[in-house]
C-alpha cells in the first residue's frame, strides 16, 4: 500500500513539473508573436527557428503521458499496474534528453529577434543575462526580459522533468507494489451452509438370489421342469405303526430322520407329472401348474 502512495505522488510530480513547463514555453510564444507585430519580424517557424518546434514536441509528450499516467492510477484505480510507466517514462526521457542537448549545443540565441537586438555574451539554453534587458537598454522593455525569465524557466522545468521521469522508472523498478486483493486469482469461497461432500460411490455387488420357498399355508405342489429329470421318492426303511410298510411316500407333516436325511416339514414333495402341453404339467391331484410359476419351487433333500 505504501509503495502505490509513493508511485502516485511521484506521477502527479511528473504532471506538474509538465504542465509548468509546457505552460512556460507556450507563454513565452504568447509573447514573441506581440514582440513580432511590434517589431514586424518573421514568425518564428518561417524564420527556421527549430528549438521552439521540438520544445513543443517534448513538453507536449511529457504532459500527455503524465495526464495517461495519473488517470490510469487514479481514476482506474489501477496504480498497482506499472507496465505503462515503463514504456511512458522510457520514452519521455530519450525525447527530453535528446531535445535539451539540442538546445543547449546547437540552438541559436535566446531571446530570439531574428537578429534585431545582438548580444555581447551569446547564451544557448540557460541565460545567465536576463537581468541586462532593462529600460535603459531595450527600447522593447519588458518584453525581452519577460521572454528571457520564461525561457529559463522553460529550460528548467524540461531539465527537472526528463529528471522526474527518470526517478520514476527507478521507483517503478524498485517499488514493485503488491496487487490488490482483487486483482490476484482466488479460489471460490465455500457456502456458508457448509461444503458438500459427495456420499462415497458404493460398487454393484452381484449377490446369489435367496431361494424362494412356498408358505406353509400353501397346498400347492411343486414340481421340476421337463427338461430336468424328476428326483426319484425316497425309499423309507422305518416302520412306521401309523403308515404302511415298504411304501413310497413323502411326508408332509413329519420329519424322519432315523435313515440318515432330513425332510423339511413345510415342504411338499413333487407328484409325479405327466405332460400336457409344452409349458404345464398335470399332477395326480387334479390340477395344472404354469411352468413359470414352479421353477423356482424345485426342492431337493439336503444333508444334514
Amino acid at each position: 500500500m505504501r509503495a502505490i502512495v509513493f508511485l502516485n505522488i511521484v506521477r502527479c510530480t511528473v504532471f506538474v513539473v509538465s504542465a509548468l513547463a509546457f505552460a512556460s514555453h507556450a507563454s513565452q510564444c504568447i509573447l514573441f508573436n506581440v514582440y513580432q507585430n511590434q517589431t514586424d519580424i518573421p514568425d518564428w517557424f518561417k524564420g527556421g527557428h527549430w528549438q521552439y518546434l521540438l520544445w513543443y514536441i517534448a513538453l507536449g509528450l511529457s504532459l500527455t503521458s503524465s495526464t495517461a499516467v495519473c488517470i490510469h492510477a487514479g481514476c482506474c484505480r489501477r496504480g498497482q499496474h506499472v507496465r505503462g510507466d515503463r514504456i511512458l517514462s522510457t520514452i519521455n526521457i530519450i525525447v527530453l534528453s535528446s531535445t535539451i542537448l539540442l538546445i543547449t549545443f546547437l540552438g541559436g540565441q535566446e531571446p530570439w529577434t531574428n537578429d534585431l537586438v545582438t548580444f555581447s555574451q551569446p547564451a544557448k539554453g540557460f541565460i545567465p543575462y536576463c537581468n541586462l534587458l532593462d529600460q535603459e537598454r531595450d527600447a522593447l522593455y519588458p518584453l525581452l526580459y519577460h521572454r528571457c525569465v520564461l525561457v529559463n524557466t522553460t529550460w528548467i522545468c524540461g531539465s527537472l522533468n526528463c529528471v522526474m521521469w527518470i526517478f520514476l522508472l527507478l521507483s517503478v523498478w524498485v517499488a514493485r507494489p503488491a496487487k490488490r486483493p482483487s486483482s490476484i486469482a482466488q479460489l471460490p469461497t465455500e457456502p456458508k451452509w457448509g461444503r458438500y461432500i459427495p456420499e462415497p460411490t458404493i460398487p454393484r455387488v452381484s449377490y446369489p438370489t435367496t431361494p424362494q420357498y412356498p408358505s406353509v399355508y400353501s397346498n400347492a405342489t411343486t414340481a421340476t421342469h421337463l427338461s430336468e429329470p424328476i428326483p426319484p421318492p425316497i425309499q423309507t426303511t422305518n416302520v412306521d405303526n401309523n403308515y404302511h410298510g415298504n411304501q413310497q411316500y413323502y411326508s408332509s407333516a413329519h420329519s424322519d430322520t432315523s435313515d440318515g436325511y432330513y425332510y423339511n416339514a413345510y415342504q411338499h414333495q413333487p407328484m409325479t407329472a405327466t405332460t400336457t402341453s409344452s409349458n404345464k404339467y398335470y399332477y395326480e391331484d387334479d390340477g395344472y401348474r404354469d411352468a413359470s410359476a414352479v421353477d423356482s419351487y424345485c426342492y431337493y433333500p439336503h444333508y444334514r
